[in-house]
């Protein structure tokens, strides 16, 4: 149940609230293009976290990424010690995993999370 108002109400502005709020609207706007990027699957692979990549602590080779995001979309294609480069070597896992939680997948995904 959505709560219309609050028992115990504060005087206080909710401050962080509003910041998380700005920067999720500021990410999907300005860096994610709204919805409007042709490169999706790239834009994701460079800058989002990807459960492999945070286990390993490394990009994705450009083998697992083939076999995720290929014509075999094999999500268990994590390996130990693979024998390609990584696709994209600069990127930083762990800082892509804090960008992660202001990226959303639409408007209708941003609006229900705000």
């Amino acid at each position: 149940m959505i709560p219309l108002k609050d028992e115990n109400p504060t005087s206080t502005t909710p401050v962080v609230t509003i910041v998380l709020i700005a920067a999720c609207v500021a990410v999907w706007v300005l860096i994610q293009g709204a919805g409007n990027r042709t490169d999706d699957v790239e834009f994701t692979v460079k800058t989002a976290a990807i459960p492999c990549e945070v286990v390993k602590g490394r990009p994705l080779s450009q083998e697992e990424l083939f076999d995720t995001f290929g014509p075999a979309q094999d999500e268990a294609s994590c390996v130990a010690d693979p024998d390609t480069p990584a696709e994209f070597p600069h990127k930083r896992v762990f800082v892509a995993l804090v960008f992660s939680m202001f990226m959303h997948g639409s408007w209708i995904h941003l609006g229900g999370n705000m």
